[in-house]
């Protein structure tokens, strides 16, 4: 690495030849890149076990066309809204922890917990009835939950 550069060259750029090690930039593009904002294996399996009950749903739907978020599941015509969310963004103290991290996450997570909040707040407002999971609960439970008959009427 050149001196002069000091700590301006990102860790993109320095790389060796012939070098087979992944830079933390495209390590952080392939996490990126993994993580699905639809179709996750927990949701899926809730989606398999509501359709074989005979629900029919619209999937990554917005309850409203002003409103931000976007549901896993969303059944228009009983207004119901129904997110599993993964341990760690919304910030499950026992399940989402934090590794080692040259920045602190902490400010991001409480962004993320404010924004479903508001989420909520919003569909409720509107009239939907919002449900939230963790992808950890089991399929059947979750499922069990959404077909009940009070929240089906």
């Amino acid at each position: 690495m050149d001196r002069r550069l000091g700590s301006l060259v990102s860790w993109s750029v320095v790389r060796k030849r012939g070098s087979s090690r992944t830079t933390p930039t495209e390590r952080a593009r392939r996490t990126r890149a993994g993580n699905r904002r639809r179709d996750t294996q927990p949701e899926f399996r809730v989606r398999c076990l509501l359709y074989a009950a005979g629900l029919r749903y619209r999937v990554d739907a917005r309850p409203a066309p002003t409103v931000r978020t976007r549901a896993d599941t969303l059944y228009s015509r009983r207004r119901i809204v129904m997110f599993i969310d993964g341990c760690f963004w919304p910030g499950r103290s026992s399940h989402g922890v934090q590794r080692k991290s040259t920045r602190p996450i902490g400010p991001k997570l409480a962004r993320t917990r404010g924004r479903n909040v508001q989420s909520i707040n919003d569909s409720r407002a509107r009239g939907w009835t919002v449900l939230r999971f963790w992808e950890h609960r089991s399929p059947e439970r979750v499922a069990e939950t959404a077909i009940e008959p009070r929240l089906l009427m």
